[in-house]
């Protein structure tokens, strides 16, 4: 997104940045954090003048892709805990 001026800046612009970083294998969490610092960034600047609208407010962040939890069987939880000393 770097190639562009603040206030040519478009909604679409910051959907493709996050699709692309998503495709290289960002992950989730990383790209909505990316998407925290460019909406704060275009908040303070449309503060400051520097441009008429924050387009980070009209783009949706990824949602974080839930993980399957996965439990230790008894023997597994046997062995862990005879490796700690217990």
């Amino acid at each position: 997104m770097g190639k562009y001026q603040l206030v040519k800046l478009t909604p679409q612009h910051v959907e493709v940045f996050y699709t692309r970083n998503l495709a290289e294998g960002v992950t989730a969490f990383t790209v909505r954090m990316c998407h925290k610092v460019l909406r704060q960034a275009l908040h303070d600047a449309l503060r400051l003048g520097l441009v008429y609208r924050n387009v980070a407010v009209l783009v949706k962040p990824p949602r974080s892709q839930s993980r399957e939890i996965r439990f230790y069987t008894e023997e597994q939880a046997r062995t862990l805990l005879g490796r700690c000393g217990r």
